[in-house]
């Protein structure tokens, strides 16, 4: 029998600064490697491309890292 996939929904609202990206990363790597984690920015006012980046790496990073989804970034240059 498979095992259900886990979805972790984090929305993120406001700023997303370095310090935010940082907790992010720690509870997108907690989530797990069967995690499917769905990242949503649809909320946030001001975004720091640098803090954008920290987090991209980190995920990238992770040794069993889960799969990451985003929304709300579409208006945003990666």
């Amino acid at each position: 029998m498979q095992e259900a996939t886990k979805v972790v929904r984090l929305e993120v609202i406001g700023t997303f600064d370095v310090r935010r990206a940082w907790e992010v990363l720690e509870e997108v790597a907690r989530a797990g490697s069967s995690a499917e984690v769905e990242l949503d920015f649809t909320r946030v006012r001001e975004l720091s491309d640098f803090a954008l980046a920290i987090l991209a790496h980190g995920v990238a990073s992770l040794r069993n890292p889960p799969r990451v989804r985003t929304r709300g970034l579409w208006h945003h240059p990666l």
